[in-house]
């Protein structure tokens, strides 16, 4: 049985990552509602502040992630 590639063994890890969903959970932080993002990668939160100015900018996230996506 012949041993995988660096790179084999780096596109298993993005497939197990694209299976992995992102979940958005209702929390708290000192007191303060904020959602904590948790699926493939490093568990992340945001407040109500930063969530209004993405949601400002919705057509230019968007239009982000569209250009840059692989």
């Amino acid at each position: 049985m012949r041993e995988k590639t660096n790179e084999e063994i780096q596109a298993d890890i993005k497939k197990l990552q694209g299976n992995l969903k992102t979940e958005a959970l209702e929390t708290e932080y000192k007191g303060r509602p904020t959602l904590t993002f948790q699926g493939a990668g490093k568990p992340f939160s945001l407040g109500t502040t930063k969530l209004r100015r993405i949601m400002e900018c919705e057509v230019q996230v968007k239009a982000f992630l569209s250009k840059h996506q692989g």
